[in-house]
């Protein structure tokens, strides 16, 4: 479940940052540009791993932080395998940290959110 919430949650940003970016919007100079959609994609990442992350360690009893971290690994997976298969030149530097940054997102936010 926090799998598929945060995916869905890395498309609603993703796409807010490039429709705001069309209008010629910027949040975050740099991150809302029309030629540069990366900034979409990286916001995208981050907070779906983060949802994604809380709501596993949400509704799990035990190994909040476990389920938070494996959701966010997942989550990183699915947008480098779309990503490498739709084109994009990854480096294996760039998979690794994006791993890195799902594990430890995920895994902080499903400990908060196990907080009882």
């Amino acid at each position: 479940m926090g799998t598929a919430v945060g995916l869905l949650a890395v498309a609603l940003v993703t796409l807010i940052e490039w429709w705001l970016g069309a209008l010629g919007w910027e949040i975050v100079p740099g991150f809302g540009s029309p030629d540069s959609r990366g900034g979409g994609a990286v916001a995208g990442l981050v907070v779906g791993v983060m949802v994604g992350g809380w709501v596993a360690g949400r509704t799990v009893a035990m190994g909040q932080r476990f389920h938070g971290s494996l959701t966010g690994l997942v989550i990183v997976g699915i947008l480098v395998t779309l990503a490498s298969r739709g084109g994009a030149n990854t480096t294996p530097l760039q998979v690794l940290s994006a791993a890195a940054l799902g594990v430890i997102l995920g895994g902080l936010t499903g400990w908060w959110a196990g907080r009882r």
